[in-house]
């Protein structure tokens, strides 16, 4: 039994993925050009609550770029949507397509932790560790489920061209 927890220990911290956001900045810029899939922040007009500045987000694909507009097409087969650049609030750009094997990871590894931490109290018939490791093992396997079923595309914030 202590192998088997022993080795779910093992896989749980090894495979973390590398902390992305601890490593000093590569000096890549990202620029959005014609072609590129991308997830945008929109200033609306309508506010829905009084805390916060209203903006929506709108996904799609970049048709072309002007020095005050930047033309994307919302939906597919439809005329590309006319977005004022002083209207736009943040721009991403798509990785690639949605990963289910790495999106299963990240969620595996954050199940493992939390469900871990959260039995690690004793019990009249374990340990705290032994309980530790059952929460680990279960709370990898309901994060790796979740993120087969619910991949999730990988974004990173990118420029417009000037």
């Amino acid at each position: 039994m202590r192998v088997i927890m022993l080795g779910v220990a093992l896989v749980v911290v090894f495979a973390a993925p590398n902390a992305g956001a601890q490593r000093p900045y590569d000096g890549q810029i990202l620029m959005v050009s014609a072609g590129n899939r991308v997830r945008i922040g929109v200033t609306d007009s309508v506010h829905l609550s009084p805390y916060g500045s209203p903006s929506q987000r709108l996904i799609g694909i970049v048709q072309s770029i002007t020095p005050d507009t930047l033309y994307l097409e919302v939906i597919e087969g439809t005329y590309p949507s006319a977005i004022p650049r002083e209207l736009i609030r943040g721009v991403e750009l798509s990785l690639g397509p949605p990963s289910r094997r790495a999106t299963a990871r990240e969620w595996g590894i954050a199940g493992g932790v939390y469900l871990g931490l959260a039995m690690m109290r004793r019990t009249p018939h374990r340990s705290g560790f032994q309980n530790a490791m059952i929460g680990t093992a279960v709370g990898s396997a309901l994060g790796v489920l979740y993120g087969l079923v619910h991949p999730r595309e990988p974004w990173r914030v990118a420029w417009l061209p000037e």
